[in-house]
Formats: C-alpha cells, sequence, structure tokens
C-alpha cells in the first residue's frame, strides 16, 4: 500500500512504481493520481515477501540524497477490507446525518459520553489515516456535531484542550493543513459565543499561545528570534504559524460586556504575547559594513513572513483591550513592564549636546556602527495603545502606570529613531555594502502590506514622545541621532573646507534633507484616527488623493496600493465616489479613476507613505498640470487637519528656537553661492515647513488661540528678509514659484494681525520693487543672449554659403550634366499621375477586356544589411535575391464540419481542398523583407546557437528550433521559412498590350474550349509503372516529346498492364467516344511510338474507350520508406496496376479540334498556351530557385505536419491550396470586419498575399518533374468536367481551390510548354465554370425561406431604374428554372421558391467566392481595383456587382455568363450524380456544407461569469469515478469541458512515444490542428497553445465594471462578458494569429521557471 505525501512529486512516484513493479507508464500515471486523491493506494497484490521486496526497493529508491522516503506498508487483505468497510459506513453516516436531525443529536450523545473519549481518540490519530480517511471523519464532525450550538461547544471544548498535542502532531505530519483535523478550528473559533466562552473558560489564547512558544524558543538566539530560512526545521515552524491564523479567528470580535473571567483569559494570553514581541524586539539586527562588502546575505524573509500574520492578530488585540478600562490599564502596565525588562545600562547611558542655549542630556549610540533592527513590535504595540489612552483620561505619565523600569520618552522613542535615522543613512549610500537584504528589507518596511505595524506605527511613536518632550529638546535628540550636531553649527563650512571630505558633505547633505523630511512628517502627517481630528474615512480618502495625484489609475490598481483592514477589506468603496470620477475606457486600455479637481489642493508632494518614484512622479504630473492651467508651476504644502488635544503640543516644534535655527541655517547657506552644504531639496523642504507654519499660524488665529505666533517669532531671524534676499537667486531658480508662495503667504498672515499691517505694506513695497528689479535683470541679460546667439548663426551660415560655392566652382562641369533636384522632384511626382491618368475608368482583372499596366519597380530594404534591391525593375531587371520571413501553419479555423480532421497526412491526397474547408495550410508572413543571402546566415547562426544550448534550457524558448522556427529580426513574430520575393507574372503581358503594332489575341468561345478541354481528356495516357520512361533514361521534361513512349496501345475493350492483367471496361459516363492509351512497361513489351503515332490513334465516332483508373487511388505520390542513410524518400509502387496521367501533346489537341470545331477555334485554342505573354518565364538564380523550393518544401511539411521528402509530388498541390486557403482566410477575417475587400489591409497582408500568389504562379517552373503538374491538371479536369462515380461529386470540393489550381496549373498542362497564369481568357472560362460549379452547390443546398439572409434586398422596386429592374427579374426567372432543373436531376424533392428571395440567396452565398476570386486575380495581375472595393462603407450588394465587373463577366446580370450550352452540359453531368442527393439530406460528417456564407465562431458563452462557473462545478473528472475536475477548461472553438493540468487524464501522444501530454494539448491537436483556445473556467483565463511546448496566458474577456478582468477570481468583483474582448480573441483566432501572439508574450515573459505547456 503506498500513500501519498507533500513531499514527494509526481513524476517521482511514477518512475518508482515504473521501476519498483515494472509496470506501463499509464498505468503508473493511473496509480499516482488514485494517491493523489484518495491518500493512499494499492500498488501490488503478491505474497508477503514479494511485498516486502517491493516495499524495501521503493523505500530505497526515493531515500537518495538523504530525502524521506515513500511511505508504503505491507498489509494483510483483510485489514484493507475492514477499512473500506468503515470508509463506506463513515460515508452512510454523514449522508444520514445532513438531513436526519433526530439521529444527529442521538449521534452527538453517543460521541460525546465519557467526556468526549471517541472525539478525542479519533483527534489523536488523525495523522494516522490516509487522506479519504481523514476527510470522512472531518465530514462526519461537522454534519453530526456542529450544526448543533450544545454540541459545537462541547466539541470546542474537547478540541480546545488537546490543541497543543493536535498542532504539534500536525508540525510532524506531511500533509497539508486543510485535509488536517487541526483545519476545524475556523469552524469553532469564528462563532464569537464560542470563542469568548473559550477565552473566558478554557483559557484557549494562553493554550495557542504556549504551543507556539514552545516551537519559538527552539529557535532563541541571546533572547531573540533566529529564523533560519533553509534550516531543516524550517518546514515545522512554517507549519505552526497556523496557529497565529486561529489566534486572529478568536480575536474576530470584540466583546460587548467583559467578565472577570474574560479579562483574565485575554490578559494571560497578552502576557504570552508580550513574551513572543519581546523575543522578536530587535531580532535580524544589522550593522553598518565598512571597507568590504557582506560575504553572504543574511536571511530576512521568514521574519517577515512571521511579522505578516502578526499584524492581523496585534490591531485586534489593541481593539480588545481599548474596549475596557480596566483591561487596558493592565495592558499598558505589563507592557511598560516588559519595555523595562528589556532595557539595560547600555541603553540608558547618556552624554550632554549642546545647541544654542539648550543643552540636552541624550542616550549614547551610533547607528553607523552599532547594531540597528527593523523588528520593534513591542515598541510599535505602545503607540497603538496610547491612541486609546485618551478616551478614559488616561495619559502616559498617568499614576496608574508609574512601574517600575518603566521607559522615559526619550527612552521609549530611541528604537524606533534608530530604525529612521538607519534608513535616512541608507539613501545616503552609507549602507550600500550591506547588501540586497538591507535594500529588501527596507522596501517592505514601506510596502503597502508592512506598513501599517511599521512605518505607520513607528511615526506615531515619534508623534507621541513629541508631545512628552519639550520641542527643542526633541529636535536636538533627533539632530543628535542623525549625527547633526556639528552641521548646525555656524562655522561648519570653514571646518568642512578644512578637512575636504566630499564623500562626507554629500551623505550630510542628504541627511539634512532626510532630518527635515522626518520634522515634516512628524508635524503634517495627522490623518490617523487619534492624532488628527478625523475620520476612519477621512484617513482612507488622504491615501486615495495621494495615489491619484501620482497618476490616473485602474480601480484593481488603486486597490492594491490601500491598505487592508483586518477583514482584508480597504473600505474604498465608500468614499472613492466623493473623490475621483471613473473614466470608461473605450480601447482595450481599462477605466480608471482620476482625481476630482476640487481635491487637487490636498496634494501633500512629500507624503510619508511615497516612495521616491511616486514622489518624483507625481511632482512632475501636478506640475504638468499646473502649467497647463495657466498656474504656477509649485506644488506647496495643503492645510493639515487639526491636531486631537493630546497631540496638540506637536505644533510647537514649528515655532522653538530649535527649529527656527535650522531654517535660518539652510536659508542664510543657501543665498551663499559657495556654501555646499546645501541643497534645492532642503530649501524646498524648509518652504514647505515655513508653510505648514504659516497654515497653523492662520487657524490659530481664526480660532482666536494666542498660544501660537509663528510670524511674531520669525522675527527674531528676519525670516522674511533672507526669504526676500532668495528671490531671483540663481540657487533658487527650480523653487521659485514655491518661494513666491511662501513670501505671499507669510505677508498674508502677517495681515491678519493688526499690529503688523505697517510692517507687512512696507515689505510689500519691498517685495515689488525686488521684483521689479529682478525682472527688468533677467530681461536684458536674456536679450543679451539672443543677440550673441544670432551673430553665430549669422557668421556660420555665411562660412557654408561660401563653402558652397567654392564646391561649385570646383565640380562646375557635374553640375552642369546632373539635373536639378527639384526637376527630379517635379518628374518623380508626375509620374503616377500619368499613369493614372491613362488607367481606363472600369478595371478588369481578366479575359479579353483586361486592363493591365505595366509593372512598377518595387525596392525593398533588407532589415539585416539596411541595403535596398529592386524585385522587378522597370527594364525586367531584378537585384539580389529577397525574401519574407513566413509562417506556414496546419488549419482547422475554416472548418464548416467539426466532425471532420485530417487523420493521416502521410497517405492524404491534397489535390483540392474539401467543400467543408475541415483543413488547410494557412501562410502569413510579417511583411519585413531581407536578402535571401542574409535571411540564411541568419537563420543558420539562430540554429548554431540554439543546438548549443542544452536541451533542458529549451523549454521556455518562444520558437521550436526543432521545427526549424526563428522570430523575425525586427519585430520578433513567429516565423518557420522564407517567402521568395519574385517579379511581376504580367509583365510580359502588360508590355506586349501596350505595344502600338501588337495584334489582339485571337478568342475562343467557352463552348470550343471546353471542347479542347475534353480532347486532352480523350487523348490523356496512364504510366502503370512506377518509373516514366524518361525518368529511366535520364532525360528531362523537355525532351518528353520526342522521347519514345513504351507500349502505346490504344484499347477499346480492356486495359493492359505488364501484358498479363485484363481489366473490363467501364463505359464512358460523357457518352462520347475516346480512347485512353496505356503504356506498357516491362513483361518484354516495347514499343516506339513517336508523336505521329499518337495522332494516328483518334479513334472514330461511337468507340469505347478504357475507363480511367479510380480517381481516389491514384499513386499520385508515392509511399515514404526510409533509405539506407535514414532518409526519407519515395518508394515506387510497381505492384499497382494504376499509374500518372499523362495529357496529349498540343499538337495532337489541335488537330482533333480543327475536325470538331474550325480552324480558327484550334488556332485561338493553341494560343492560349504558346503566346509570349504566358510562356515567356524569367530565369531566376540558382539562389532563387534554391529559395522557392525551401518555401514549397516547408508548406508541404508544416501544412501536412509529415517528415521532409524533396521529391514529393504533393508538394505543388499543397503551394496551390495553402495559396487558396489564406485567401479563405483573408476574405472571411474581412467579412468579419464588415469590410470591403481592399479596405484596410495592413501592408503585411498585401506583402504577403501578393508575394504568395506571384509564388504560387511560379511553380509549375520549380517543380523537378513537371509531369507532376501535368498528371494533377488532368485529374482535375477530370474531375471537373467529367464526373463519375469514383471522383468526388460536386458538393465535396471547394470550387475556388478547383479555380486556383487549374489557374495556375493548366498553362503547363502540355509537355514542352512551361506556362504562367497571366488572367487570359482562359481564365476567365475557368471562372464561369468554377462560379458555375458554385453555384450549382448553392442551388442544390438551397432551403427556401429558411436560409439567413444579410445582404440587403430592396424591396421598392420603383425606386430601381427599369434596366436593372428587368435583370434582376430575368436573374431571378432563370435561377428558379436552373434549380428546379438540379433537383430533378439530383432526384431531389421540388420546393415552393420566391425568385426575389433566392436572387438575394445566391447574391449572398455567391459574394464569398467572388471576393476570393478578387483577391487572387487582384493580386495575380496587378490591375487596380476599383474604389468600391476599397470603401470604407461596406455595401454587399453594390460590391457584388463591382467584382462582376472587375472579373469581366457580366456587367449587371448572371444569366448572360451561364448562357453557353456547353455549360449546360456540365451542371446535368454534375447533377446526375447518384450521390448528390444523398449529401443533400445528410447530416453531419455525411451531409455537405448547407451554410456558405457562415463565419465560424468561437463559443457562446454566458454573459454572466457565475452562470458559467455553476455550468462546470458539477463536471467530473472523465477518468475518475465521479470527483470533480480540478481545473475544468473549455475549448472556445468546440465548446468542449476537459479537466486540464492533471495527471489523470494526461495521453500518450503520439502513441508509442512514452510521452504523455495534458487533456488541453491532445485536444488541440484535432480540435486545431495543434493550435488551440481555452477557457480555465475556476482562474478566469484565457489559455492560448501552439505545438506541444508553446502557449501562454491572456486577459479573459470577462471583465467587471471597472473594465479589468480578474485572473485568479482574487478581487471577487462581478464579472461579464465583454463583447468587445470577446471579438478580439475571434479575430486573432480567425485571422491565425495564436502562434504569434504566444511567441510574442513568451518573449517578453520570459520567467526562469518554465511552464510545462504540454501538460496543460
Amino acid at each position: 500500500m503506498l500513500y501519498n505525501d507533500e513531499t514527494h512529486t509526481y513524476d517521482q512516484v511514477i518512475n518508482t512504481l515504473e521501476r519498483a513493479i515494472e509496470c506501463s507508464q499509464k498505468d503508473a500515471v493511473a496509480f499516482a493520481t488514485s494517491i493523489d486523491r484518495e491518500g493512499r493506494c494499492i500498488v501490488r497484490c503478491s505474497s508477503f515477501q514479494q511485498c516486502s521486496q517491493t516495499k524495501n526497493l521503493m523505500e530505497k529508491q526515493t531515500s537518495r540524497g538523504g530525502g524521506r522516503p515513500l511511505k508504503v506498508q505491507v498489509m494483510q487483505t483483510y485489514i484493507i477490507a475492514h477499512q473500506m468497510f468503515a470508509s463506506r459506513l463513515l460515508t452512510w453516516l454523514h449522508n444520514i446525518l445532513e438531513s436526519a436531525q433526530a439521529f444527529r443529536l442521538i449521534f452527538s450523545d453517543i460521541v460525546n459520553k465519557d467526556g468526549g473519549s471517541i472525539v478525542e481518540n479519533i483527534i489523536w490519530t488523525d495523522t494516522k489515516m490516509w487522506k479519504t480517511a481523514r476527510v470522512q471523519w472531518h465530514r462526519l464532525f461537522i454534519s453530526g456535531m456542529l450544526m448543533d450550538q450544545e454540541s459545537k461547544k462541547m466539541f470546542a471544548r474537547t478540541f480546545t484542550k488537546h490543541y497543543s498535542k493536535m498542532m504539534k502532531d500536525f508540525i510532524l505530519d506531511d500533509h497539508d493543513h486543510a485535509v488536517s483535523v487541526a483545519s476545524l478550528g475556523v469552524q469553532l473559533f469564528t462563532m464569537p459565543t464560542i470563542a469568548h466562552m473559550l477565552v473566558s473558560e478554557e483559557d484557549v489564547l494562553a493554550r495557542l499561545l504556549n504551543t507556539f512558544l514552545s516551537e519559538c524558543e527552539k529557535k532563541l538566539r541571546d533572547n531573540k528570534l533566529a529564523l533560519e530560512h533553509r534550516s531543516s526545521n524550517t518546514s515545522s515552524f512554517r507549519r505552526i504559524q497556523y496557529i497565529l491564523y486561529d489566534l486572529k479567528y478568536l480575536l474576530g470580535v470584540k466583546p460587548e460586556a467583559w467578565t472577570d473571567s474574560l479579562r483574565r483569559g485575554f490578559l494571560h494570553g497578552y502576557n504570552l504575547l508580550l513574551r513572543l514581541l519581546g523575543m522578536m524586539q530587535g531580532m535580524d539586527p544589522m550593522v553598518r559594513q565598512v571597507g568590504t562588502h557582506m560575504e553572504y546575505e543574511p536571511e530576512w524573509e521568514s521574519a517577515f513572513n512571521l511579522h505578516i500574520k502578526l499584524a492581523a492578530v496585534i490591531p485586534l488585540v489593541i481593539e480588545w483591550a481599548a474596549s475596557d478600562r480596566i483591561v487596558l490599564i493592565k495592558s499598558y502596565r505589563l507592557l511598560m513592564k516588559s519595555l523595562g525588562d528589556l532595557g539595560t545600562e547600555a541603553t540608558r547611558r547618556r552624554y550632554v549636546r549642546e545647541l544654542l542655549d539648550y543643552s540636552v542630556s541624550c542616550i549614547e549610540y551610533d547607528v553607523s556602527s552599532a547594531p540597528v533592527s527593523i523588528h520593534l513590535p513591542l515598541s510599535r504595540l505602545v503607540a497603538g495603545l496610547t491612541l486609546h489612552l485618551d478616551k478614559y483620561g488616561l495619559n502616559y505619565n498617568s499614576p496608574e502606570f508609574l512601574v517600575k523600569g518603566k521607559p522615559s520618552p526619550e527612552e521609549l522613542m530611541e528604537p524606533v529613531l534608530r530604525t529612521q535615522v538607519m534608513i535616512a543613512q541608507v539613501h545616503a549610500g552609507m549602507w550600500r555594502r550591506n547588501g540586497f537584504s538591507l535594500i529588501n528589507q527596507i522596501y517592505f518596511y514601506h510596502n503597502v502590506r508592512c506598513r501599517q505595524e511599521m512605518l505607520d506605527r513607528d511615526v506615531m511613536l515619534l508623534q507621541i514622545a513629541a508631545t512628552l518632550i519639550d520641542s527643542n529638546e526633541f529636535l536636538v535628540h533627533l539632530m543628535n541621532r542623525f549625527n547633526l550636531m556639528s552641521w548646525a553649527r555656524e562655522d561648519y563650512e570653514i571646518n568642512y573646507l578644512k578637512g575636504n571630505d566630499e564623500d562626507n558633505m554629500r551623505q550630510t547633505v542628504v541627511l539634512v534633507e532626510e532630518y527635515l523630511q522626518l520634522v515634516m512628517t512628524l508635524v503634517a502627517e495627522r490623518y490617523t484616527p487619534g492624532i488628527g481630528h478625523i475620520e476612519e474615512e477621512d484617513k482612507i480618502k488622504k491615501e486615495i488623493i495621494q495615489l491619484l495625484c501620482i497618476e490616473p489609475m485602474p480601480h484593481s490598481v488603486l486597490n492594491k496600493a490601500l491598505p487592508e483592514g483586518t477583514n482584508h477589506e480597504t473600505g474604498m468603496e465608500k468614499v472613492i465616489d466623493e473623490v475621483a470620477d471613473f473614466k470608461k475606457s473605450s480601447g482595450a486600455t481599462k477605466g480608471y479613476f482620476e482625481l476630482k479637481k476640487s481635491y487637487y489642493s490636498h496634494y501633500n508632494l512629500f507624503f510619508y507613505h511615497y516612495t521616491r518614484e511616486e514622489q518624483s512622479k507625481s511632482e512632475v504630473g501636478q506640475r504638468a498640470r499646473k502649467k497647463a492651467a495657466g498656474e504656477e508651476e509649485c506644488c506647496p504644502p495643503p492645510v493639515p487637519p487639526p491636531f486631537t488635544v493630546p497631540f496638540t503640543m506637536i505644533v510647537n516644534i514649528l515655532q522653538c528656537d530649535v527649529f527656527l535655527h535650522i531654517i535660518k541655517t539652510v536659508l542664510k547657506r543657501m543665498s551663499e553661492t559657495k556654501t555646499q552644504s546645501v541643497s534645492e531639496s532642503q530649501l524646498q523642504k524648509v518652504l514647505h515647513l515655513i508653510g505648514y507654519a504659516l497654515h497653523e499660524e492662520e487657524r490659530y488665529h481664526h480660532n482666536n488661540d494666542p498660544y501660537f505666533h509663528f510670524t511674531r517669532r520669525a522675527q527674531k531671524i528676519n525670516l522674511l528678509s533672507l526669504l526676500e534676499g532668495l528671490v531671483g537667486h540663481n540657487r533658487t531658480s527650480t523653487h521659485k514659484d514655491l518661494l513666491a508662495w511662501t513670501i505671499r503667504k507669510y505677508h498674508a498672515v502677517l495681515i491678519l494681525s493688526t499690529d503688523s499691517a505697517k510692517q507687512s505694506q512696507a515689505s510689500e513695497a519691498v517685495l515689488a520693487s525686488t521684483s521689479t528689479s529682478e525682472l527688468a535683470t533677467a530681461s536684458a541679460e536674456k536679450k543679451r543672449r539672443a543677440d550673441i546667439a544670432a551673430q553665430r548663426k549669422a557668421r556660420i551660415m555665411a562660412k557654408m554659403a561660401s563653402m558652397q560655392q567654392n564646391f561649385i566652382k570646383t565640380n562646375e562641369t557635374f553640375f552642369q550634366e546632373t539635373p536639378s533636384t527639384e526637376q527630379t522632384l517635379d518628374i518623380l511626382e508626375s509620374t503616377p499621375m500619368e499613369i493614372s491618368e491613362q488607367l481606363p475608368e472600369d478595371m478588369i482583372a481578366i479575359g479579353p477586356r483586361q486592363t493591365l499596366r505595366a509593372p512598377q519597380e518595387i525596392t525593398y530594404t533588407c532589415i539585416l544589411c539596411h541595403q535596398e534591391d529592386v524585385v522587378c525593375g522597370g527594364d525586367g531587371s531584378t537585384g539580389r535575391p529577397m525574401v519574407l520571413g513566413a509562417l506556414i501553419q496546419r488549419s482547422t479555423v475554416l472548418s464548416r464540419n467539426r466532425t471532420r480532421h485530417l487523420d493521416q497526412p502521410e497517405n492524404h491526397d491534397p489535390l483540392l481542398l474539401p467543400a467543408d474547408l475541415h483543413w488547410g495550410a494557412h501562410t502569413s508572413s510579417c511583411g519585413h523583407a531581407m536578402h535571401a543571402q542574409c535571411w540564411q546566415k541568419y537563420f543558420d547562426d539562430v540554429l548554431t546557437k540554439e543546438r548549443r544550448r542544452p536541451y533542458r534550457f529549451r523549454q521556455n524558448l518562444s520558437f521550436d528550433i526543432e521545427k526549424l522556427e526563428y522570430l523575425c529580426p525586427l519585430c520578433e513574430a513567429l516565423c518557420n521559412t522564407a517567402l521568395p520575393l519574385l517579379p511581376s507574372v504580367t509583365s510580359t503581358a502588360a508590355s506586349l498590350q501596350n505595344q502600338d503594332s501588337a495584334s489582339p489575341l485571337p478568342s475562343i468561345s467557352i463552348s470550343d474550349w471546353l471542347k479542347g478541354l475534353h480532347t486532352i481528356l480523350k487523348y490523356k495516357t496512364v504510366v502503370v509503372s512506377g518509373t516514366r520512361p524518361d525518368e529511366e533514361g535520364n532525360q528531362h521534361d523537355g525532351q518528353m516529346e520526342t522521347a519514345p513512349l513504351l507500349g502505346a496501345v490504344p484499347t477499346s475493350g480492356a486495359v493492359v498492364a505488364h501484358g498479363t492483367v485484363s481489366v473490363p471496361a467501364i463505359a464512358n459516363p460523357m457518352g462520347a467516344g475516346g480512347s485512353t492509351s496505356i503504356l506498357v512497361v516491362g513483361g518484354g513489351v516495347s514499343a516506339n511510338v513517336g508523336t505521329a503515332a499518337l495522332l494516328r490513334q483518334i479513334p472514330g465516332e461511337g468507340g469505347q474507350r478504357g475507363r480511367p483508373p479510380r480517381w481516389s487511388k491514384l499513386p499520385l505520390y508515392k509511399r515514404h520508406k526510409k533509405s539506407g542513410d535514414g532518409k526519407e524518400e519515395e518508394e515506387d509502387n510497381s505492384s499497382c496496376s494504376e499509374g500518372t496521367w499523362m495529357p496529349p501533346s498540343l499538337p495532337t489537341v489541335a488537330v482533333e479540334l480543327i475536325s470538331v470545331t474550325s480552324p480558327q477555334s484550334a488556332e485561338a485554342f493553341s494560343v492560349l498556351f504558346n503566346n509570349p505573354a504566358a510562356t515567356t518565364i524569367p530565369t531566376f538564380v540558382s539562389h532563387t530557385s534554391e529559395m522557392m523550393s525551401n518555401f514549397a518544401h516547408a508548406v508541404y511539411t508544416n501544412g501536412l505536419g509529415v517528415n521532409p521528402n524533396a521529391s514529393s509530388r504533393r508538394i505543388p498541390l499543397m503551394v496551390w491550396d495553402s495559396a487558396a486557403y489564406t485567401i479563405h482566410t483573408l476574405e472571411e477575417t474581412q467579412r468579419n470586419a464588415n469590410r470591403a475587400l481592399l479596405t484596410s489591409l495592413s501592408a503585411r497582408q498585401r506583402d504577403c498575399l501578393a508575394a504568395l500568389v506571384k509564388f504560387a504562379a511560379y511553380v509549375p517552373s520549380c517543380v523537378k518533374k513537371k509531369q507532376v503538374i501535368e498528371s494533377a491538371i488532368v485529374r482535375l479536369l477530370s474531375i471537373l468536367l467529367e464526373g463519375g462515380e469514383t471522383t468526388p461529386a460536386v458538393l465535396e470540393w471547394d470550387t475556388f481551390s478547383m479555380l486556383v489550381t487549374l489557374s495556375l496549373g493548366l498553362p503547363s498542362i502540355f509537355p514542352n510548354i512551361q506556362g504562367k497564369a497571366t488572367g487570359s481568357q482562359q481564365d476567365l472560362h475557368l471562372l464561369q465554370v468554377c462560379f458555375l460549379a458554385h453555384l450549382v452547390q448553392l442551388l442544390l443546398t438551397y432551403e427556401g425561406r429558411n436560409s439567413s439572409l444579410e445582404m440587403e434586398v430592396v424591396s421598392d422596386m420603383n425606386e430601381q431604374s427599369d434596366e436593372s429592374s428587368c435583370s434582376s427579374s430575368s436573374d431571378a426567372a432563370w435561377l428558379v428554372s436552373i434549380l428546379a432543373h438540379c433537383r430533378e436531376l439530383a432526384n431531389l424533392p421540388p420546393i415552393t421558391v420566391e425568385d426575389q428571395h433566392l436572387l438575394s440567396y445566391v447574391k449572398e452565398s455567391c459574394l464569398p467566392f467572388l471576393r476570393c476570386c478578387g483577391l487572387f486575380f487582384h493580386f495575380l495581375t496587378e490591375v487596380p481595383a476599383p474604389e468600391e472595393l476599397q470603401s470604407s462603407v461596406w455595401v454587399p450588394e453594390s460590391e457584388f456587382y463591382c467584382l462582376l465587373r472587375y472579373l469581366g463577366l457580366a456587367m449587371n446580370q448572371l444569366r448572360p455568363t451561364f448562357s453557353s450550352p456547353a455549360l449546360s452540359e456540365l451542371v446535368n453531368r454534375w447533377c446526375c450524380d447518384s450521390r448528390v442527393g444523398a449529401l443533400v439530406g445528410g447530416a453531419g460528417s455525411k451531409g455537405c456544407v448547407k451554410s456558405w456564407v457562415r463565419i465560424n465562431q468561437l463559443v457562446r458563452l454566458p454573459h454572466d461569469y457565475s452562470e458559467l462557473i455553476n455550468t462546470v462545478s458539477q463536471f467530473p473528472c472523465p477518468a475518475s469515478s465521479g470527483d470533480d475536475s480540478r481545473t475544468p477548461t473549455m475549448c472556445l472553438v468546440c465548446g468542449k469541458m476537459l479537466c486540464s493540468q492533471s495527471y489523470c487524464c494526461q495521453t500518450e501522444f503520439p502513441e508509442g512515444s512514452r510521452q504523455m501530454v495534458g487533456a488541453c494539448t491532445y485536444h488541440a491537436h484535432h480540435c486545431g490542428a495543434g493550435t488551440g483556445i481555452f477557457l480555465r473556467v475556476r482562474e478566469c483565463k484565457i489559455l492560448l497553445l501552439s505545438g506541444r511546448i508553446k502557449g501562454c496566458f491572456v486577459n479573459p474577456p470577462y471583465l467587471d465594471e471597472y473594465g479589468e478582468t480578474d485572473q485568479g477570481l482574487k478581487r471577487g468583483n462581478p464579472l461579464h462578458l465583454d463583447a468587445t474582448q470577446y471579438s478580439r480573441l475571434h479575430t486573432m483566432w480567425l485571422s491565425h494569429a495564436i502562434p504569434d501572439t504566444i511567441a510574442h508574450t513568451m518573449e517578453s515573459n520570459s520567467s526562469v521557471v518554465a511552464t510545462e505547456w504540454q501538460h496543460l
């Protein structure tokens, strides 16, 4: 029996099981999952000896390295049987107790008999049971005892009685707290009546704290806690801290009425708490390092973790103590006694310091050389309790608190003051050798999580000390501790100049700034209830105001920056609407709060909770705001609230002699130019302190209180004269506005005093005259500097003009030959205008009326070498080969049938895309160009670098080097190949069209053209052996026509292969005569038949011909096999009786056409393939050809997900399929955004599609064996024109894919002819045929009024012109007749049709096909698109007719496009297929596409997130028996729920690889071809996956009322679906941007610990 623990990982357990019991990995995972869920599992049933051997082996394997071994027991089967029975009995009891109250009382009585001995036994044996048994007992306690008040009290007493033993057992246990019986404490201690009962009667506080102290005493060093981070018992101390949570629960509600027993119980626990705080007082002391740096960083985190847990308890203790006078007095006396006991003779040693006429006895201590600690919980507890003394008429010096050893006020504040001085010295750079440990401690000291019980309490204690000590003496104490007594002397500068210690002076300047900051904090920070006349809400307001003065903040950031109360609430919601306005965001950013204008006056620049960065940022923001408003650029001190009565003496600091001396010293030294012991920051802080003093005097004057007279006392030091003397001084320029405000405020306060009226008038006159003279001086100085600058500029310009003239004279001939720059610019600017003027108004992309233009010179800049090169020059020249970084990915995004998958890519025939687009290869690019050589060098460098990296460090890479992925050097977009940039395919055609002497090409009708294609099929031949004759002779494609064809035998009744096999002929479905020549190879038959022989093989009419082999089984590619060197190669299937289809030669077809049509038609048909525009192909340099082959091969390997095979016959077909699929995707993306075809296309989309279409056009020229192209096109023509039961029906293939493949491949169908598509009349005829096929698909799947219509139908016929009305009526009637004809041929029942509804349906459903065609031919021919296709407003019906015109079809009607009788014959053939009816009537995988315009959407999500949580709350893990899934995850593509990130639902993938992947990774492979988008419901996170090793989390579409997400559901605000955010996710998925998003996210968030995405 193997037991669960929290020490060993899943992998350790799985590996141990595999070795120990020799099971499979799958079984080991199942065992490990069961152990984790149940707590134990039987892993072997055998004899005692064998089981003991297994146990020893498992313990030995897991105890290596000194670790704790797995817990394994050998048990008798009858014991396990009894345990299982007992477990079921507990479950049965629990179910009864939940519903039967009477039974619950009986159960409680029995359990509590004999003083609860049964409960005691269960508590004692809790750690000996496994996880499931523990949980069952805990549930039984809850349902059987905690539902009744009396039973709950009895259980609480027993629980408290055994608390100490229970916690000590828990420390030694290795299970989580959640499955320990100690976790029931929260059920008991959070109930106030039970908590108060336990405090008063069971002394629960003392029990808890004694248990905690027993562990703390083990860690004492010199009576101080010394927590070590890496010690062996760190885990035990971390577990014992759960006692502090129970302590917080007990103190959660203060008692309304106190009893003697309650007081006694509380004070007993309080006394023990003081012992604990005494252990922490001064823990982790630090000594300043001098000379050398620290050798190692001391441990500091454990102390702060303990503080954070205690910080939740101490405010509750203060609240309890303050609620009763007797308890408060006794608590305060105990606290004073504890502090007195900590004092030593060394802490009481004094010496005298003198300043002015004051002699002060100061405590002797040097912070820069003696130990200092940040942890002072006892001192801070004094501050917390002292605030409540005034409520009962008590104070620090009350006779009730006269205890032996009570510290004096100076001794009381000394530890806290040392901490403040140490922090000041750190800011001055004096502790720089103490390492990051000290920096981190100071950071958390100020951090919002710790500062309430650290910084805030320290400031309170210093303010309390300021009320108890004379103000002059208090300032001297502070100055002495800051070591600034010498700085305060008037001769300090003279002594400094003698010493000349620059570093010491710099430190002194900073220390003075910190000293002034501390004094300002003590007199200005009054937003604490009990210190200032404020409420708790005012304190929160102040925090919010200060935070929003830094910058406007989102709700979550603001809430996180506020301190939390005991219930983890900030109180922000109560006051936020009063001080700030919420600004909702319209974009992707969050909404934010902005401070109301009336509250900017409350801004305090030197707010004590600000960090230095926040202070600087807030000052910059406020200065900018004031500058924009035309106000003075300064931030004067705000008016603080008044002090409460006990703290009113603090204001005396602002008028005492020492304070005035400090002000005088700073101002006087500031006015002296050579002094170095002052700074602008000192001046700024002094001016703020003066401002606070003036605010106080103003308040006292309004209250008619004569106590405070700052201005009167300031006359002793001539403060006004000192301030006025600084006006206009160059050292005060930064703070001139603040200085002016201070002087104005000083005058305003003086005016309030009637006896100072004359003095104020005189002062104003002096100020005015001073200001005027200063302004005049400044103006004159500014004018003088401007004159000097102007003269210097004139001299430089004259010198440059002279040099320019000399240069022109020297190079006179050069300037005569070269046109001026202005003339060149004029020429360049006029060129586009001339071109546009020459363009006709109606642009037509294909057909005889095609409007081509000369290709423009395209210049690209390489992002690696930054050199420019021309891809297509005006003279046809090209520069060095260039490429774009590209990403090819297999895709199922456009799938209209989620039940179909590409299960066997190794054997898949990519001849055509399926009609439901259930798979495809998508190509994308970032659009950044590189030279091919530069790219190759960059890629090789990346490959070399990453292959040198150890495999374990590759996990967190944003690209998979094994799949040849890399990042774009400029934008870091994910790529896995390079797309060559090739010249225009229509350059020759455009130049021929522009020649005046060029005669127009002969035209051919669509019926004659179709006859020509039928002739090709009529004379096609089949090579039944695996090897072509020309391949055996190593002949090239160009020699095909003259090469001898072995055994070309015309067959009429049988197909002969190898001279031995006879197959009965199949009747020709066309009914026309014909012959298929079978090339017989082998079997001893050899006959040389040339072209003439082929021409003689034309049979007479009525003859039968051999049925071509079944299309779907043709070995268009060869099977893979491993060669000797391990490379993949294609395997000949010589035993197969089927082979490669080959077309006849062009002369053969021409001869046949002459007899069938006319010589003119035959000539026109020949010209389609033989004209210079189609056959002129540029000669590519070897590097370009290599890049072309590499890209084509990358499309094949990445698109199909198969092994590399450079000679595969599927490569060109995959390129054409990828081009069609990419265009489909772009069209749907544009339509999803309600945009016209070319509106808002990004540069990267344009560049990618242009390069991809051009490359696809040149694919035939880079194929090694041209027969591959010929065979594929012949097969396609057979599918399109012949049909039959052995070919896919018209509803099974994608018409646009057919169009793309035939347009690009048909020009190269004949041997000896290498052609390319140019948008000729042949492309127009192909478009008509494919358009007709699509129309047939639409009509066969038309379902009447149920069809969804989005295109607007103009119902008011009067508004239409007569012509358009007639054309619409004609089209509608024609469509109705075609529909009836098609359904009749397909044996489908007739349906009732409304002609206008049918017409609207056809227009709407045809539009996506036409938009795809428009994109394809626009980027192929580069004919400019009409304005309607780039309009900012998308009108579908207008675009429909515009596309008809642009594609060379009929202008305003559909019917003329399909008027040829030959097309009607094609419709008959397509619809006569017996499978059409079954496909139309079928459903799911057996049916066909019904909706041709629907854009795939992500699953519909409920608006309220709580609904979504409820739907998955009971989702069971599929691999476990009814257990809840820990991480339920929803696929947003298909809506399936999965159990993610759990070993229980891992699957071996690929099969036999022994690699386990998580449920999401496995599902993404089938649902999204490796790419997935999931919603982790319980965490509210969106998971993106790409491949097996890459993934990331992105923001979910659920937002709260403040426009923010809540990943992890930590804030708990109600969440609702945001349609805009969800549409962004949908657009990312639809545009295939998920892999790129993952790469960017992983690159920007590279963490040290890599996430194992394959396990999600």
